[in-house]
């Protein structure tokens, strides 16, 4: 589907639903494999060491099933207040032990955001780590202007490129292929335009800055 012709509310659920089942259908696969692996193996120090894996992944998938409830849930409490802590805890719960994406809070003020607000900085998060297909670190800085905020998010990693489509749906490409691989940023692209916020990207070498900023 391209970018010229707008998803119906069907067809922008189903790529949704796709992208949702993707990110979970490899933890799913493991947990089924570590626990065949219990079932059938009689050597108990590998059964041991497979329930170590299937507790890992279990808590890799509930914290991915927490954020995209969040990022992609419903919006009917949009005006409700959301703590920052919260924010970062599903941050964290995504990146998991941050030995492939380390997020960095660069002086951060502890105000609350309105939910809107608060899942747009989730999905511009998960857009900063397909950004980084290598790992690396993601600095997320917020500013209040007049009440409202801007977000600012600098990945720094060996290999820093937009997430898919990203630059494409920004720059207005008519032949921007909008796939369960894609959605992701037209879905982050319709978020700010819905709460009159501009995306923008900005890279040199091996750094790369996505911001939103409130229009004035």
């Amino acid at each position: 589907m391209r970018k010229d012709v707008q998803p119906s509310d069907l067809e922008f659920a189903s790529l949704i639903s796709s992208k949702i089942c993707h990110d979970i259908i490899g933890p799913i696969g493991a947990i089924c494999n570590g626990l065949e692996m219990v079932s059938s193996d009689k050597d108990t120090s590998a059964s041991f060491r497979a329930l170590d894996i299937v507790r890992d992944v279990s808590e890799q998938l509930s914290a991915r099933l927490k954020f995209a409830r969040f990022a992609f849930g419903t919006s009917a409490l949009n005006t409700s207040l959301i703590e920052l802590n919260v924010i970062q805890e599903l941050i964290q719960g995504l990146t998991g032990d941050r030995t492939k994406h380390q997020v960095v809070w660069d002086n951060i003020i502890a105000e609350p955001l309105f939910k809107i607000h608060a899942k747009l900085l989730l999905n511009l998060v998960a857009c900063a780590i397909a950004t980084l297909p290598r790992g690396g670190v993601i600095i997320i800085e917020i500013n209040f202007i007049n009440s409202k905020p801007n977000f600012s998010l600098l990945c720094n990693g060996k290999i820093a490129q937009p997430a898919r489509g990203l630059k494409e749906l920004l720059d207005n490409a008519n032949n921007t292929e909008i796939d369960p691989f894609s959605v992701q940023a037209y879905y982050t692209l319709r978020l700010a335009n819905e709460i009159g916020m501009q995306l923008s990207i900005d890279q040199h070498s091996n750094n790369l800055q996505l911001t939103a900023k409130t229009l004035m």
